[in-house]
């Protein structure tokens, strides 16, 4: 009978549990939209990076100091005079994204996404607010395209600038190999210069990481680099960008990662 009572309240707590995360996910959404608001009507006002970081950290805190942030995750260099600067804040535990793409201390490119994943690689149409100053822009691409003899546009830009990548061939307890990993072996044993080209040439650097690394695999197993990818690679490795990396357990490290290497 005790058994039986147990049972009841055990399957009753359950029913309320789902009922209270049905009424709560609808209000999160709303919520974290309302939050997202405050942080766009700064974004919309700062041409400069440099006043942008300080109305941002006076925004957080304005709010919960136990249940906020700002953080400057990185601001690294992405080749011909330009940088990237990502941006993590919270406000009362809602958490967001801000990469900006800049020249000196002005804003070229901007977005805003939500920041709880940072897998959570979203489309343009999802992000809460981007803003594209269209010439200083397209002066970064046709510069960067002739560099690297790509053909990125605006979209690219926007998308790949924006891109949560972590760099980690194996990570975590263990060291499993990640999903990443896999794909890369993959392309190695596949020989996909192709695709691992098109890495190198991503305007995110883990994912460019990910490709010099699959030709580095290709190089120790006896094939040769093409020349002119073997020159990004150098240029990449010179530049020697900040980069998000996983070591073992310890995930969502930022860090020069070439200067370790002989």
């Amino acid at each position: 009978m005790v058994k039986l009572r147990m049972l009841s309240a055990r399957i009753k707590l359950g029913y309320l549990l789902i009922l209270f995360m049905l009424y709560i996910s609808p209000s999160f959404g709303q919520d974290a939209k309302s939050y997202a608001v405050k942080i766009v009507s700064v974004l919309q006002t700062q041409p400069l990076s440099s006043t942008l970081i300080y109305k941002l950290d006076s925004l957080k805190s304005k709010h919960i100091l136990s249940r906020s942030d700002f953080n400057i995750r990185f601001d690294r260099d992405l080749d011909v005079g330009y940088r990237h600067q990502r941006i993590e804040i919270a406000l009362n535990f809602y958490s967001y994204q801000i990469n900006i793409l800049k020249k000196n201390d002005t804003i070229c490119v901007l977005t805003l996404k939500h920041g709880n994943d940072p897998f959570d690689n979203a489309p343009p149409s999802s992000y809460y607010y981007s803003r594209i100053n269209k010439e200083q822009s397209l002066n970064y691409l046709n510069q960067r395209n002739k560099l690297y003899k790509s053909k990125k546009t605006l979209a690219n830009l926007l998308s790949e600038l924006s891109t949560s990548e972590e760099f980690a061939m194996y990570c975590g307890y263990g060291a499993p190999i990640t999903t990443m990993g896999e794909k890369i072996l993959k392309l190695v044993e596949e020989e996909n210069t192709s695709e691992l080209a098109d890495m190198v040439k991503s305007i995110c650097v883990e994912t460019q990481v990910y490709g010099v690394t699959g030709f580095e695999m290709l190089e120790r197993q006896g094939d040769v680099i093409p020349s002119d990818i073997y020159k990004l690679i150098k240029l990449i490795k010179s530049r020697n960008a900040e980069t998000v990396t996983c070591r073992g357990c310890l995930s969502g490290l930022v860090e020069k990662i070439y200067n370790k290497q002989k």
